[in-house]
């Protein structure tokens, strides 16, 4: 059986403050999105992970790790810069089978 994990990360942190988004601020040395890809690949069950981001977080020099973790499939920059990705939106993208 093949487990595909979707991981909405398109959000812009903006109640935490700062100026750069909660998912790739630094926990430990490494950005807080990474610890959760991390684990989620060293879980053994799921296969491949589907990344949900804003492509302008794409350019954030704090990326370059995502190329390492072999287990990301695909990179979805589908969130518009102006809004975040609600409820509404990650249950739209569990219909999309396709990606899987």
């Amino acid at each position: 059986m093949s487990v595909c994990a979707i991981v909405p990360a398109g959000g812009s942190g903006t109640r935490m403050g700062g100026t750069v988004p909660k998912q790739f601020q630094s926990l430990n040395g490494k950005p807080i999105l990474y610890h959760t890809l991390k684990t989620l690949q060293n879980c053994g069950i799921i296969s491949e992970i589907i990344l949900v981001v804003q492509k302008k977080n794409m350019k954030l020099p704090k990326t370059h790790w995502l190329g390492k973790l072999e287990i990301v499939k695909k990179v979805v920059m589908g969130v518009k810069k102006d809004r975040t990705l609600s409820t509404t939106d990650f249950a739209k993208l569990l219909k999309i089978q396709k990606l899987c």
